[in-house]
């Protein structure tokens, strides 16, 4: 199964409920440029899951209706920031298709880094994607390389 870990696009800054950040304009107009280009790769989800904060869950809905996703778009409270990555990744559903899955820095990096096999992996810039199958990156992808 494909997996398309996913970090959320830019969140105005936190005035003190970080779970109420939502993206900024350049935050969605990024993710937007992020899922297009995936779009246009033919890449098509089965599901999409996102932490439940709202700057993952618009991310999240970004990519959803850029990719023509017609399915419900579930949310995980595994996927917040300071989550355990391998309870994380144990809660992604298992599908035969693409499974994106949208949440945060420092999370997204060490669920990369668990999905490597490997000890570490690169930070994820806001909006920023890598797709996994198997152990294998197939697919890494920024809003200056989109």
């Amino acid at each position: 199964m494909p997996v398309l870990l996913v970090r959320h696009g830019e969140a105005v800054q936190s005035h003190g409920d970080d779970g109420a950040r939502y993206l900024t304009f350049r935050g969605r107009t990024e993710a937007r440029k992020v899922a297009l280009a995936l779009e246009q790769r033919g890449l098509v989800p089965t599901q999409i899951v996102s932490s439940p904060l709202v700057r993952a869950v618009q991310t999240a809905e970004i990519f959803a209706h850029a990719l023509g996703f017609e399915g419900t778009l579930t949310t995980d409270p595994a996927l917040v920031p300071d989550g355990e990555p391998a309870l994380a990744l144990k809660g992604i559903p298992i599908s035969a298709g693409l499974t994106i899955v949208v949440t945060h820095e420092p999370l997204v990096r060490h669920m990369a880094a668990l999905l490597a096999r490997q000890p570490s992996f690169a930070a994820f810039r806001t909006s920023g994607v890598t797709m996994f199958e198997g152990a294998r990156v197939t697919l890494t992808l920024s809003p200056e390389t989109a």
